[in-house]
C-alpha cells in the first residue's frame, strides 16, 4: 500500500469527529491525523452532544434511508468487539397518537428484514413490561408499538472507547480551544488557531463541531457570507435529567425498555426515558427544543451555546427542569411519583431543517469539510465505499450514438442517463462514502479499428479523463476515477498514461482496461509498453469485461488502415454467432471474457513480470473462479502455474469486486478458497445497473455478506476498509 501524503485535522471529538478519525486511520494508517477537542476524551464531563449517560439505538424511521443506515449500524452495535459491550437490546415502547408505525412496517418489509415491531391495543400495552406503563398518558392513542429489536447504548463510554481505538492506531489527540479556522489568500482552509495562539495545519480540515459550528465559521471569516451556515442548520438544545430507581419493582424500570411518548403533541417533540441497567437509573428528556440566538459582530443572527467553556450545560432553569420531569409523568403516571431527577443537563446539538446530517466538502472553501449536524439522532451511524461504478457524461453518450452503438452498447437496451448530481443523490441515499468511477464497455475506442477510429479514440480518452479529474477535484471525498486508454493504439496509450500521472491534477486512482480491445487480450505481448508505464507508477488496473472477440481482431484490422465499414451491431454478430439466443453480452459473454483475459495474463506471466501493478477483477471474477482449477491444472510446463503460486500471486496483486447481480453467498465461498476476505471489494455497477435495481441489490448484498461472514469486522472490511487501503 502506498503511503498517504494527506494530513487531516478533525475539529470536535463527538460522534462525527471520533468516527471520522477512526475510519480515516484504519483506511490511511500512514496519514497524519489529528483530532482536536476542548475537552480531554476521558474528561468526567464534556460538551459534545454524544457525550451522554445513554442514548437510544433504534431503526424505527419513517424515512427508509435512515432505517437502512441504522440497521447497518445496529450490526456493529450488536457484534463489533469495540462497541457490542455498550449496547443493550432492551426494546423500545412507543406511545403516539400518530399512526406512523404502519409506514415503518412497510419500510421494514421493503428492506426484507424482521422489524421486531409489534402493535398492542392500549389495554394490552398496559400489561407489557411488568405493567410499568399502565398509568401512562394514552390520550388519543389507539395502538402502542413495541420494537423488541431496539434498545440503548452507553453513550460516553462508547464514545471514549472509539477515540481510544483511534489513538491506539495512530491518531494524535490534542486538547485545545479552537478560536478560528485559518485560510490562505485564495480562501482555502489551511488549519486552525487555538485560544493560546498556536496554529495547527493540515491539507484537509474537517469540522465536526456540532452546535459550535455556525459561530466558529462566523468568527473565522465574518466578512465571507458564502462561508456562513445561514439557514442550513442551527444550534439547538434539549434538556435531560436522570434519576436513581429503587423500590420493589425498580428492576422493571432500569432493566426495562426505552420509552418514547409523543403525548400531548401540542407540547412539541417527543419526550421519553432511557434505562441504564448498570447505574440503575432512568434518563428523561423533555419536549422543549430551544435556541440561544444572538447578534454576531458581523451583524448576523446566530444561535450558539452559551460562551462558558462547558456551555453552562448544568445551569438548568426551573422551567426546563419541569419539562424533563413531565416526561416521567407522561410515561409512568403514578409510577413516577417515586422518581426525583437528581441531575439535569442541557444538551446542545446542530440541527438541520429536515434533520438530515451534513457530511460534505464546504462549497466555499477548498480543503474545508463539514461532518456534523446529528440533529438529535446521529449517534448511531457509520459509512461504505463503492469501487465499481460508471460515469456516462453527455458527450460520451453522444459518442456512443454517433459510433452506432444503438440502442445501447454490447446489445444493451439503451444508454443510461447519468449526471454527477444523480450519482451523488444515489450515494447519499445508500450511505456510500465514495465511488470510483470508470468508463464502461466498450471503452473509448468505439469503432472497428481504422485510422479514423484511432484518432477519435485518442481525443475521447483525453476528454473523459479530464472530465473525471475535474469531477474528482470538485468532489474529492465523493469521487475517484480510473482513467481510460485509447487501446489498441499502444503508443498513444503510453502517452495518455504519462499525461494522466504527471499532468492531471488530481491524478486518477488507476486505469480501466477492457477484457479485450478488438481481440487484443490483456496477455498480448504488444501491451508490454503499457504495462511497463503502469508498473513505473504503481498503478491499479480495473479490468472491465466487454464483448469477446473470437472471429475478427486487431491482427486483421489495422489501427492505421482504412475504415472496414463494419458497424458495431455487425461486429457483435460476427463475434457472437448465437447472440440472438443469448441476449445481451453482459448476460453470458462478460463473465467468461473476464476468465479468458485473466488466463491470458497468467499464461503471459504479466503479474510476475510487472509486479507493482495491482489488479481488480470485477463481478467476483465472473466465470473465472469456477474455471480457476482448470487454468492452473492445464497450464503448460513453461508457465508452471501451481496452486500455491496462484494463491501467492492473488494475495499480492489481485482484488475482486462483488458487483452483482448474483447472491454474494454464492460468489464468496469459492473465492475464499483462493483469496482472503481482505481482497474483496464492494461495487454497484451503476448506472448500467439502474439506480432502483442497485438499491435493491444493496439490501440483498447486506443480507448475503453478513450471512457469509457472520463477522462484523470482515463485513466492514469488504464494505469499505479494503478499498480504502488499496487506494490509500
Amino acid at each position: 500500500m502506498a503511503a498517504s501524503t494527506e494530513s487531516y485535522l478533525i475539529i470536535g471529538a463527538g460522534v462525527f469527529g471520533a468516527s471520522t478519525a477512526l475510519h480515516l486511520v484504519r483506511a490511511y494508517p500512514d496519514a497524519s491525523i489529528t483530532l482536536v477537542d476542548r475537552n480531554a476524551y476521558d474528561a468526567p464531563i464534556r460538551v459534545a452532544a454524544s457525550w451522554d449517560w445513554n442514548k437510544v439505538v433504534r431503526a424505527d424511521y419513517v424515512d427508509i434511508e435512515y432505517m437502512r443506515l441504522c440497521l447497518e449500524a445496529k450490526k456493529y452495535w450488536s457484534e463489533d468487539p469495540i462497541w457490542k459491550s455498550y449496547y443493550h437490546e432492551s426494546g423500545v415502547y412507543w406511545v403516539s397518537p400518530n399512526n406512523f408505525a404502519e409506514q415503518m412496517q412497510e419500510n421494514y418489509k421493503k428492506l426484507g428484514v424482521d422489524s421486531g415491531l409489534f402493535s398492542f391495543s392500549v389495554e394490552e400495552a398496559k400489561k407489557q413490561y411488568g405493567g410499568i406503563f399502565k398509568d401512562a398518558d394514552f390520550t388519543d392513542v389507539k395502538e402502542v408499538f413495541v420494537n423488541k429489536n431496539s434498545g440503548w447504548g452507553e453513550a460516553k463510554e462508547a464514545l471514549q472507547r472509539t477515540i481510544e481505538e483511534a489513538v491506539k492506531l495512530g491518531v494524535k489527540y490534542i486538547e485545545a480551544e479552537v478560536e478560528k479556522i485559518e485560510f490562505d489568500d485564495d480562501g482555502a482552509a489551511t488549519g486552525i488557531k487555538t485560544s493560546k495562539g498556536e496554529s495547527l495545519t493540515a491539507s484537509r480540515v474537517i469540522l465536526s463541531t456540532g452546535a459550535y459550528t455556525a459561530k466558529l465559521l462566523a468568527d473565522s471569516a465574518p466578512a465571507r457570507k458564502d462561508l456562513q451556515a445561514g439557514d442550513r442548520f442551527v444550534a439547538a438544545a434539549v434538556t435531560e435529567g436522570f434519576t436513581p430507581v429503587s423500590g420493589e419493582n425498580a428492576k422493571d424500570y432500569y432493566d426495562g425498555p426505552v420509552g418514547i411518548s409523543m403525548v400531548p403533541p401540542s407540547r412539541g417533540a417527543s419526550n421519553g426515558s432511557v434505562p441504564h441497567s448498570e447505574d440503575k437509573t432512568l434518563k428523561f428528556w423533555g419536549q422543549i427544543i430551544f435556541r440561544n440566538t444572538q447578534t454576531h459582530a458581523n451583524g448576523s443572527q446566530i444561535s450558539a451555546p452559551p460562551p462558558a467553556v462547558d456551555y453552562a450545560q448544568l445551569e438548568v432553569p426551573d422551567t426546563l427542569k419541569e419539562d424533563v420531569d413531565f416526561a416521567g409523568k407522561s410515561l409512568f403516571g403514578k409510577g413516577s411519583e417515586t422518581f426525583k431527577n437528581e441531575n439535569y443537563r442541557i444538551c446542545w446539538e446542530a440541527v438541520t431543517p429536515d434533520e438530515d446530517f451534513i457530511i460534505s466538502p464546504h462549497s466555499a472553501s477548498k480543503n474545508l469539510y463539514v461532518a456534523t449536524c446529528g440533529s438529535f439522532h446521529g449517534w448511531k451511524f457509520l459509512p461504505i465505499l463503492d469501487v465499481h461504478a460508471h460515469y456516462v457524461p453527455d458527450f460520451y453518450a453522444q459518442a456512443l450514438r454517433d459510433a452506432g452503438h444503438l440502442p445501447g452498447p454490447d446489445g444493451m437496451p439503451g444508454i443510461p442517463e447519468w449526471t454527477p448530481e444523480a450519482h451523488l443523490n444515489f450515494m447519499d441515499a445508500q450511505d456510500i462514502e465514495k465511488s470510483s468511477l470508470s468508463i464502461s464497455s466498450p471503452g473509448v475506442y468505439l469503432s472497428v479499428p481504422s485510422k479514423y477510429a484511432t484518432e477519435k479514440a485518442i481525443k475521447l480518452a483525453r476528454q473523459v479523463n479530464e472530465y473525471a479529474s475535474e469531477l474528482k477535484f470538485k468532489y474529492p471525498d465523493n469521487f475517484g476515477f480510473f482513467a481510460s486508454l485509447p487501446l489498441p493504439d499502444v503508443s498513444a496509450s503510453v502517452e495518455e498514461i504519462k499525461y494522466c500521472f504527471t499532468q492531471l491534477d488530481p491524478k486518477p486512482d488507476g486505469i480501466v482496461l477492457m477484457s479485450n480491445f478488438y481481440g487484443m487480450y490483456l496477455g498480448d505481448p504488444d501491451l508490454d509498453p503499457v504495462y511497463k508505464a503502469l508498473n513505473e507508477v504503481n498503478a491499479t488496473i480495473f479490468e472491465h469485461p466487454t464483448t469477446p472477440c473470437t472471429e475478427h481482431n486487431h491482427l486483421r484490422f489495422s489501427i492505421d488502415g482504412e475504415d472496414p465499414g463494419i458497424a458495431p451491431p455487425e461486429w457483435l454478430t460476427l463475434n457472437r454467432p448465437v447472440a440472438g439466443r443469448q441476449g445481451r453480452a453482459p448476460t453470458i459473454d462478460f463473465p467468461f471474457d473476464t476468465a479468458r483475459t485473466f488466463a491470458d495474463l497468467f499464461y503471459s506471466k504479466i503479474p510476475t513480470r510487472f509486479p507493482r501493478i495491482k489488479w481488480i477483477m470485477p463481478h467476483a471474477g465472473g466465470g473465472l473462479v469456477p474455471t480457476l482449477d482448470r487454468i492452473v491444472s492445464y497450464s503448460t510446463p513453461d508457465v508452471n502455474l501451481t496452486e500455491s503460486f496462484m494463491k501467492a500471486t492473488l494475495a499480492e496483486n489481485f482484488y475482486f469486486d462483488l458487483a452483482g447481480p448474483w447472491p454474494v453467498t454464492w460468489a464468496i465461498s469459492p473465492l475464499l478458497r483462493w483469496v482472503s476476505y481482505e481482497k474483496l471489494l464492494w461495487g454497484t455497477d451503476t448506472p448500467f445497473t439502474p439506480w432502483a435495481m442497485a438499491e435493491a441489490g444493496r439490501v440483498k448484498f447486506d443480507q448475503d455478506i453478513e450471512e457469509a461472514f457472520n463477522d462484523t469486522s470482515k463485513v466492514e472490511a469488504v464494505r469499505r476498509s479494503n478499498a480504502a487501503k488499496l487506494f490509500g
